[in-house]
C-alpha cells in the first residue's frame, strides 16, 4: 500500500522525504534482521551504496542517489519480510490489485487517457502491474501455499491490463509468465491431491480443465490479435539504435566509469535496457557486482526452484528491452529473489532449504 501511494505521490524523486524513509526502512531491515544474515546485510549495504554513487558521480545529479535507493532499499526489505515474517501470501497481492482497479477504474469510468495516467507512459504504467503481480506471486513459492482462484485471477487480470496498456513488451512477459503459473500450479496440485475419482467423474473433470484450458487459450490469442504485436511486431520500436549508439561511441573510460553524454546522444531519458543503463550511468566497475551477484544467484535458484528461475528469466526479458530492474521498481519483484537466492541453507539430507 505505501509503495503504491509513494509512487503516486512521486516520492522518489522529492529530495528530502525519500531521505527520511530510506533511514526508517533500512532501520525497520536491521530490526529484522537475524544474526544469521549479517553478513548478506554488511554486503548488500555496501554494493547498494558503492553503485549508487558511482550513479550520482556519472550522471551529475545528486538527487539520483535517493532516487535509486528509494527503490532498491524497499525491495530489499520486501525480501526480509518475505521470508522472515508471515503476513499470508495475500497481503503482497494489494499493490497489484489497487493498481490494476484503479488503472481500470480510470480508463473505462474517468476515461483518462492511457499515455498520461498518472503521468505514466504505457510502458511504465506496464512494467509497475508486472513487478506487482511477480511481487505476488513469491511469497506463494516460499512459503508453499496454494492459492488457486487468486492466481488465476491474477494472471488474466494481469494479461488484460497489459493488453490495455499498449505495451508489447509487457504483454509477451505477462503471457510467459501466466503460463508459468499455470503450470506451477497444475504441478502442485498433481503433488497434493488424490484424485478416487470414478470413471464418469473423471472424464468430467477432464472435460472441465480441457474447457478451461481452451477458454484461456483463446483468450490469450484475442489479446495477441488484438495488440500492437499483431499490427507492428517486435519492430519498428527503436530500441536496437539506442543500443548500437552506446557501442558505436563508447570509448575505454566510459566502458569502464560510465559516460552520461551516451544518454544525451541517443534523446532518451535512458537506454531501454537494465544493464546497458547500470554501464551508462556506473561503467563496467559498477556494473561487475551485479552481473556476479545475478549469475550466482540464478545458480542457487536452479537448486531451489524451477518455478523462481522462470520467474527470474521473465524479469531478465524484460529488462532487456526497458529500463525495469537494477535501482528501479522491477526490482520489487528481482531483489526479493536475490534474497531467497542467498538466504537459503543445505539441510543435512544435501537439499537446499529456505532459512
Amino acid at each position: 500500500m505505501y509503495i503504491f501511494i509513494g509512487t503516486l505521490l512521486e516520492l522518489p524523486y522529492n529530495n528530502k522525504i525519500p531521505a527520511v524513509i530510506i533511514i526508517f526502512v533500512w532501520s525497520a531491515t536491521v530490526f529484522l534482521t537475524r544474526r544469521g544474515l549479517w553478513k548478506i546485510h554488511i554486503s548488500s549495504t555496501a554494493l547498494f551504496l558503492y553503485s549508487s554513487i558511482l550513479i550520482c558521480n556519472t550522471l551529475g545529479k545528486t538527487w539520483y542517489l535517493y532516487d535509486k535507493l528509494y527503490w532498491i532499499l524497499l525491495a530489499y526489505t520486501l525480501g526480509i519480510l518475505i521470508m522472515k515474517v508471515d503476513f499470508g501470501t495475500w497481503v503482497y497481492s494489494i499493490p497489484f490489485y489497487i493498481v490494476v482497479f484503479t488503472f481500470l477504474g480510470g480508463y473505462y469510468i474517468l476515461k483518462v487517457d492511457i499515455d498520461s495516467f498518472y503521468s505514466f507512459n504505457r510502458n511504465v504504467l506496464a512494467m509497475y502491474i508486472y513487478s506487482f503481480a511477480s511481487l505476488s506471486i513469491i511469497p506463494v513459492l516460499v512459503k508453499a501455499r496454494l492459492s488457486i482462484i487468486k492466481e488465476v485471477i491474477t494472471i488474466i487480470l494481469l494479461v488484460f491490463t497489459e493488453f490495455l496498456t499498449r505495451s508489447r513488451a509487457g504483454l509477451l512477459v505477462s503471457i510467459l509468465y501466466s503460463l508459468v503459473v499455470l503450470v506451477y500450479l497444475g504441478l502442485s496440485l498433481r503433488k497434493r491431491v488424490k484424485f478416487t475419482l470414478s470413471r464418469g467423474q473423471t472424464l468430467s473433470v477432464i472435460g472441465i480443465l480441457i474447457l478451461g484450458v481452451g477458454i484461456f487459450l483463446w483468450f490469450i490469442w484475442w489479446t495477441i490479435g488484438n495488440s500492437r504485436l499483431a499490427t507492428q511486431g517486435l519492430g519498428s520500436n527503436g530500441r536496437m539504435a539506442i543500443y548500437l549508439t552506446y557501442f558505436k561511441n563508447i570509448d575505454l573510460n566510459g566502458f569502464f566509469f560510465g559516460d552520461a553524454s551516451i544518454i544525451q546522444m541517443v534523446h532518451h531519458p535512458h537506454m531501454h535496457n537494465s544493464i546497458l543503463q547500470l554501464l551508462v550511468s556506473s561503467g563496467f566497475i559498477g556494473t561487475l557486482p551485479w552481473l556476479v551477484i545475478l549469475l550466482i544467484a540464478f545458480i542457487r535458484l536452479l537448486k531451489i526452484s524451477y518455478t523462481l528461475i522462470a520467474l527470474f528469466l521473465l524479469l531478465f526479458i524484460y529488462s532487456s528491452v526497458e529500463y525495469f530492474t537494477l535501482y528501479k521498481f522491477g526490482d520489487f519483484a528481482l531483489i526479493p529473489l536475490l534474497v531467497i537466492a542467498f538466504t537459503t541453507v543445505k539441510t543435512q539430507s544435501g537439499k537446499e532449504s529456505l532459512s
